[in-house]
């Protein structure tokens, strides 16, 4: 088993997807058992995934030059000012 410190480093120097199989599985163990940094890890990690996924398909992302009618744009920006008088 891990150590907290143990799960950072690993985590800050590699990416959680280019870990062995081993060391994945000792991660995911001390993550789900781990109160202390199991939560932050698992965020970690996640973001990790996600991250590399964009990276992956960002060209079709970002490439389909969609946008939004003026009506949504309207719209939108309507909820965000009255999110924020409702937050303030």
């Amino acid at each position: 088993m891990f150590f907290c410190k143990q799960v950072a480093n690993a985590l800050a120097k590699n990416k959680y997807e280019d870990l062995s199989a081993w060391r994945k599985m000792l991660l995911k163990t001390h993550v789900k058992l781990c109160a202390w940094c199991g939560p932050f890890h698992k965020d970690v990690m996640q973001h990790q995934v996600m991250a590399r996924h964009l990276c992956q398909h960002e060209e079709d992302i970002f490439a389909s030059n969609e946008t939004l009618d003026d009506a949504s744009k309207e719209s939108m920006k309507t909820l965000l000012k009255n999110y924020d008088k409702d937050q303030a």
